[in-house]
């Protein structure tokens, strides 16, 4: 089983929040029993739960969305981050 940690910077997010495993069904969270608690798209839930594409997960008060991976044109936000960073930059140079 290959693990990820996943670091969110928020004074109300537990070092262990949560759990997010692949199961047969697909990807699966679960909670902690953090002190705050974790919402699927606004609802707290208390046993382990499938992520739909599009769920919105909030831990403390940071909101995540969970995507499915459709292929072709995918691509990351730290790819679209830099490319936005790139076209301003050379939007504001002088040639």
């Amino acid at each position: 089983m290959i693990t990820r940690d996943i670091q969110v910077i928020d004074g109300k997010v537990s070092r262990k929040h949560a759990v997010v495993r692949m199961g047969d069904a697909g990807h699966m969270i679960s909670s902690t029993q953090s002190k705050n608690g974790l919402l699927i798209n606004g609802e707290e839930i208390a046993e382990e739960t499938r992520l739909a594409d599009g769920d919105e997960v909030m831990l403390g008060d940071t909101v995540l969305r969970y995507r499915v991976d459709s292929g072709g044109d995918y691509t990351n936000a730290v790819h679209h981050r830099k490319v936005a960073d790139r076209d301003a930059r050379d939007a504001n140079t002088m040639m």
